[in-house]
């Protein structure tokens, strides 16, 4: 399970992105996998071993994707707001 940010044909937006990735990571409290391809890109954040027909904690991996959705919102929005005005 993971949550990450797609960048779909902007290499130049995920060229920025990943030079602030000290940052980001330190801000998201741990290591993103920065997948380049050819047209779209991405920023992922893993969750392992998260067994989401396990009705036992199946809300906490929900509880946890909704706090990632929410870190990442506020990490990389900023970033893709300056990226846009320069």
């Amino acid at each position: 399970m993971g949550c990450e940010v797609y960048i779909n044909d902007n290499k130049p937006l995920f060229q920025y992105l990943k030079s602030q990735r000290e940052s980001v990571e330190q801000q998201l409290g741990g290591k993103l996998e920065w997948i380049e391809a050819k047209k779209a890109c991405r920023a992922v954040q893993r969750k392992e071993n998260a067994d989401i027909d396990d009705e036992a904690t199946v809300t906490a991996h929900f509880d946890w994707l909704i706090d990632r959705a929410i870190a990442f919102d506020k990490v990389f929005g900023p970033l893709v707001k300056k990226f846009k005005a320069e």
